[in-house]
């Protein structure tokens, strides 16, 4: 059991960063229970969550908004946000139908029957006048690294042949015949 999240696993806001900057989760019941959520966060002072916990019907989408509070500098170009954020679901019994929602959460110890599932989303800041990152897998930095490091090798092979000719090339330019009395090649 989950929900299903969109954007499924990074948040990211635009620039500038001097106003409320507002972002849009969309969370799905698919379902046959209804289920509880709440939404977490590792920054609670930076950001207003709305709903940060509710109730979703079976089939039922809901939209959470993610107000990103006025921040007094900009972060660099290049800062990586440690942000994330946890949403936690957890279905709704027959049983815990009467309870709050607090009470849901509060409850001391969740049986096997009432798991907590929990997803995670990052952070990522853009610039204010680009197109989001493309993004990228480890496997993927990882080929294009390994790339990189070929290239310059090829690169410094090329470069030491260019440095030590061969003998026939240094034969053919610097060794020319004797012309004679002339004290010249």
């Amino acid at each position: 059991m989950s929900v299903t999240l969109h954007p499924t696993d990074v948040l990211t806001f635009q620039r500038p960063f001097n106003e409320v900057i507002t972002q849009r989760l969309i969370l799905t019941n698919r379902n046959a229970e209804p289920i509880a959520f709440k939404v977490k966060t590792s920054a609670p002072l930076k950001y207003l969550v709305r709903p940060n916990k509710g109730r979703a019907e079976p089939g039922e989408s809901l939209e959470i908004s993610i107000f990103l509070q006025p921040m007094r500098t900009e972060p660099p170009p290049d800062y990586i946000c440690p942000d994330k954020f946890l949403i936690q679901s957890t279905f709704i019994t027959a049983d815990r139908e009467k309870l709050s929602l607090t009470d849901i959460w509060n409850a001391p110890v969740m049986s096997v029957i009432h798991e907590i599932h929990g997803q995670k989303l990052r952070v990522t800041y853009l610039p204010s006048d680009s197109t989001p990152p493309q993004k990228m897998t480890y496997s993927e930095l990882e080929n294009k690294y390994k790339d990189a490091l070929l290239e310059i090798e090829r690169l410094k092979t090329l470069l030491e042949g260019a440095a030590k000719p061969t003998d026939e090339k240094v034969r053919a330019v610097f060794i020319r015949p004797w012309t004679g009395a002339q004290g010249h090649y």
